[in-house]
C-alpha cells in the first residue's frame, strides 16, 4: 500500500450553527496534536439563512480568533502551491 503524504481532514464548523465554538475547539485540537486544521466555509452572508451558511460576524470571530493563534492561515490553493511548489 502506498503511504498518504498528506492525510488531511477537513471541518465546516458552522454547518449545524452559528456558531464559532466548534472552530475553535477543532483548531485548538489540532494545534495541539500538530495536526492541519482545514474550515471549511460554503456560504458567509450577512446573516445565515439555513444549514451550511455562516454569518459574517461568526466567521469574523473565527478570523480573529486564528489571527491570536500560532498557525499560518490561508486558502488551499495557496497552501498546497507552498507544499508542493506548483504555481
Amino acid at each position: 500500500m502506498l503511504r498518504q503524504r498528506y492525510f488531511l481532514n477537513a471541518y465546516e464548523p458552522t454547518y449545524d450553527l452559528d456558531d464559532p465554538r466548534p472552530a475553535f475547539r477543532y483548531v485548538r485540537s489540532a494545534i495541539d496534536r500538530g495536526h492541519w486544521a482545514i474550515l471549511i466555509f460554503h456560504e458567509v452572508l450577512d446573516a445565515r439563512k439555513g444549514e451550511g451558511d455562516t454569518s459574517k460576524a461568526v466567521h469574523q470571530t473565527i478570523l480573529e480568533y486564528l489571527s491570536r493563534q500560532p498557525v499560518w492561515c490561508a486558502p488551499m490553493r495557496t497552501v498546497f502551491s507552498h507544499v508542493t511548489g506548483v504555481v
